[in-house]
């Protein structure tokens, strides 16, 4: 934190992407994962997030999901769009600045640093059709 504190360059950038999502191994009973969802969170001294909706897609970027979704396997999350082929992939990003000179706060570059070291983040999921909450992970920020 020493290093931070001498750095004369104290604003972050901060970018999140979504990109995949996995299924756990154990389901309960009857319980399906959502074809599209949004994610939800609340990072650092910034307001809730909510993320655009994404489809949840095959590995190799196809869009036919009628079987059902194999716990443990990784699935593309594509923003909802038209994308034509998988080079046009879209995954879904949000952005924080994190920059004491703007925000006016005393050693704000001190704080953010602080909360990466000592925090975890809690994305919580949703389904986008239902608006049902689907569960959530937790995300180790250091």
């Amino acid at each position: 934190l020493e290093i931070e504190r001498k750095n004369p360059l104290q604003a972050s950038d901060f970018t999140f992407r979504f990109i995949a999502f996995k299924p756990p191994l154990a389901m309960p009973f009857g319980q399906c994962v959502p074809r599209r969802m949004y994610f939800k969170f609340n990072f650092f001294t910034f307001q809730d997030t909510i993320t655009e909706t994404c489809e949840v897609k095959d590995p190799d970027g196809k869009n036919d999901m009628t079987r059902e979704l194999v716990p443990g396997q990784q699935y593309l999350l594509e923003k909802l769009g038209k994308q034509k082929e998988m080079r046009d992939f879209k995954s879904i990003e949000t952005q924080f600045s994190i920059d004491g000179s703007v925000s006016k706060i005393h050693d704000e570059n001190i704080h953010f640093y602080k909360y990466l070291l000592e925090r975890e983040l809690s994305i919580d999921i949703y389904d986008a059709d239902s608006l049902l909450h689907y569960g959530t992970c937790r995300v180790n920020l250091r």
